[in-house]
């Protein structure tokens, strides 16, 4: 149960990530596939909605963002990329 309000709280600080393109949180848009919590350690599972070099910049910016918001809160991250 405690796991899924921490689940919750990462989720909410993802929401204010927002995609660039559409200016919506990444929670809110989809583009979260799934959050994974196994003690301080988070798995994002990030689903990129473009191809090419859109996808690149996309990804580089949105990941490092995504590890910055949740290292401060004292969490390991990995983020892994769907197409």
């Amino acid at each position: 149960m405690a796991e899924n309000k921490e689940v919750e709280k990462i989720k909410k600080a993802l929401e204010k990530i927002k995609d660039p393109h559409t200016m919506e949180g990444l929670v809110s848009t989809g583009l979260i596939e799934d959050v994974k919590l196994e003690g301080k350690n988070v798995t994002i599972v990030l689903k990129v909605p473009y191809a090419g070099c859109a996808a690149c910049a996309f990804v580089s910016g949105i990941e490092g963002e995504i590890k910055k918001k949740l290292k401060t809160s004292g969490y390991n991250v990995d983020v892994v990329i769907l197409p």
